[in-house]
């Protein structure tokens, strides 16, 4: 918007500057043509002074003379000069006795324009400063996270597969990390390195879950929702999730949904949902370390 606002004020600048370049040059005819009847004026005055001196020196009276009538070649000449003034001012038009004082106007008004471009180039002088303070913190603080969230997915990735190794590379390493993206590179045991669009379905889900994790290591939360996210997983890798999620469990809360009975072991409280009649649903709460006391008392 301040941008738009200075476009239109340079456009309306742009205008009255025309507007005050017209006047200016109206003016400066004006003034041009006023001397020109001036000089005339001036002329007319001299050549009747010097006839005047003329008819005193031959010893006539001016009076009479300016009483005698002219003679027809004289008179058509004056007839012709006339007619000559009138054409050239007919050429000239209307005159426009304002034009100074609308000069002024049109200045004043250019120096107040040029006065508020001046603030709103300050302002957005001072808004370009703070948009590129922004983009230098953003991008200091996006290479610290990406850094310290890297450093924990290098190590959780081992730790749930058992092995391998895995990284987080911009996709571009020359281009603004702010327009940048991250590629996910994992290599589990015994395969070559590869993005995690090339890895099989359980590899994927565990791929994501040490992302994941890493994330939740960096800015813990207080709960984190995982929904059957060990649905594709062999039985072996289901025993490494669950192991993965007991030692976050000391950080996080995790409310898991599962249809694994090795995760439903794991689970401090088990919630079941069952449907009894059609349409109509019943949530079933199961303390699973009420009911290990109780089957140790019965037996």
């Amino acid at each position: 918007q301040k941008r738009t606002h200075l476009q239109q004020q340079e456009a309306q600048l742009k205008r009255l500057r025309q507007q005050l370049q017209q006047a200016e040059k109206q003016a400066y005819e004006y003034q041009a043509q006023l001397a020109a009847v001036q000089l005339e004026l001036e002329q007319t005055h001299t050549a009747l002074h010097n006839c005047v001196q003329e008819a005193e020196s031959a010893g006539l009276n001016p009076d009479q003379l300016r009483q005698a009538p002219l003679e027809a070649p004289e008179l058509q000449t004056v007839e012709k000069r006339l007619r000559q003034a009138q054409k050239a001012r007919e050429r000239l038009g209307a005159v426009n006795m304002t034009a100074i004082e609308a000069s002024a106007q049109l200045q004043a008004q250019m120096r107040e324009l040029e006065t508020q471009m001046a603030d709103i180039r300050s302002a957005v002088e001072t808004l370009q400063q703070s948009i590129r303070k922004i983009d230098r913190d953003s991008r200091r603080r996006l290479r610290e996270t990406f850094d310290q969230v890297n450093a924990h997915f290098m190590r959780l990735f081992p730790v749930i597969f058992r092995g391998g190794k895995a990284q987080l590379q911009w996709l571009d390493p020359d281009m603004d990390p702010l327009e940048n993206g991250v590629l996910v590179m994992a290599q589990p045991p015994g395969k070559r390195t590869t993005r995690i669009q090339m890895l099989s379905g359980g590899e994927k889900t565990l791929t994501a879950l040490a992302l994941i994790f890493a994330l939740f290591e960096l800015n813990p939360a207080p709960f984190c929702v995982l929904d059957e996210v060990d649905a594709p997983l062999d039985d072996a890798n289901v025993m490494h999730f669950c192991e993965l999620v007991k030692a976050m469990a000391k950080q996080v809360q995790f409310i898991l949904i599962t249809h694994n009975k090795t995760t439903m072991t794991m689970a401090e409280q088990l919630l079941g949902v069952t449907m009894h009649e059609p349409g109509v649903s019943r949530v079933v709460s199961v303390d699973l370390h009420t009911a290990v006391d109780m089957i140790e008392e019965t037996a």
